[in-house]
This record gives structure tokens, C-alpha cells and sequence, in this order.
């Protein structure tokens, strides 16, 4: 469900990241948009993180010289379809939007998973959400397992700053959840 005043038409933007208990990249994903070659084409649409778990829907057309730059982008709660509409003129510049994941735990996750493979470390199986895990117990602690890295937040002190300077939703929804006792959430 959405917090109270989100609206279904702002979960695309970046300003509207879903909360996880583990995130990357602010939950978001920066996409290029530039015209076609010619008028009529449709517009060629690049994501900067291809494991994101996004499918961009391309319905931007290429639109003459000169004419009016038009984009909407939209995600319905819980798909990860993002589809982009309207009209980019062919003589227009480069484009730069960011737009939300759908599932942080499984981005962070498949990042992990390509980064840790990109430097050589053997990973078995694919990355997945612990919530797609119904019959599956992982073992939490025990003999065989290891902390491998450790990372410490910045401070609340300088977290906060950030947090209120950018009004950033994400930091403060993360916040809100970390200290609601764990009945509540």
C-alpha cells in the first residue's frame, strides 16, 4: 500500500523510490532518452543499470524539427514495467530521467551478484528477494557462515541534513521504519 498523500502516478520518479531494507543507488535508475534518426521513429531509450529488474515500454516517437518535447513516464504499484509516451523533436539534445525500481531487495541483490562475478568471485544461483523464498529456511548464523564486509552509515547527525536539505523520501520513510517497533511495520 502507498503512504498517506503518494499518489499511484508519482511511483516511476525517482522522488517515489519504494523503501527496502536493502537499497543501491537511492532505488533508482537513470534513463536516456534521444530522438530517432528521423521524424516518425521511434525514440531510442537506454537504462543505465540493465539488472535494475526494469522493462522500459518505448511509446516516445520522434517528432519534426523544432516541435514541442512532450514525455510522460508511468509504473503501476508493483510491476516493473515503466512506460515512457510522447514525443522528443529529432533535433533535440539528449534526454536524462530517473526512475524507480520496483523491488530494491532484488536490485541490490543482482547488483551484488554482477558485481561481485564482474571482479571473478564464483556466485552460485541466481539473486533472488528473501520474500520469494516461501519454502526455503536460509540459515542466519551458524559455524559456516562469515561476515565478508561491514558498512556503517553516515551518522544520523549527517544523514538528517541530507535527508531535509534534498527532501529526500526515501531517507526518511527508511528512517521511519527502522524505529517503529517491528510489530507495527
Amino acid at each position: 500500500s502507498l503512504g498517506f498523500g503518494w499518489s499511484w502516478d508519482d511511483l516511476a520518479f525517482a522522488f517515489a523510490a519504494p523503501v527496502g531494507m536493502l537499497q543501491f543507488r537511492e532505488n533508482s535508475v537513470e534513463i536516456t532518452l534521444k530522438p530517432g534518426s528521423k521524424r516518425d521513429t521511434p525514440a531510442v531509450i537506454d537504462i543505465d543499470h540493465k539488472t535494475s529488474g526494469l522493462e522500459l515500454i518505448n511509446h516516445v516517437s520522434t517528432g519534426s524539427k523544432g516541435s514541442q518535447f512532450e514525455l510522460r513516464i508511468k509504473r503501476f504499484p508493483g510491476q516493473s514495467a515503466v512506460e515512457l509516451s510522447g514525443s522528443i523533436p529529432v533535433d533535440y539534445g539528449l534526454v536524462r530521467r530517473r526512475v524507480s525500481v520496483d523491488n530494491p531487495t532484488r536490485y541490490f541483490v543482482t547488483e551484488l551478484r554482477h558485481a561481485l562475478q564482474s571482479r571473478g568471485i564464483t556466485v552460485r544461483g541466481e539473486a533472488m528477494d528473501i520474500d520469494d523464498l516461501s519454502d526455503i529456511n536460509p540459515v542466519v548464523d551458524g559455524p559456516t557462515n562469515r561476515i565478508v564486509v561491514r558498512h556503517m552509515s553516515p551518522p544520523l547527525s549527517e544523514f538528517a541534513v541530507d535527508m531535509m536539505k534534498r527532501i529526500q523520501n526515501l531517507f526518511s520513510e527508511s528512517l521511519f521504519q527502522a524505529i517503529l517497533p517491528k510489530e507495527s511495520n
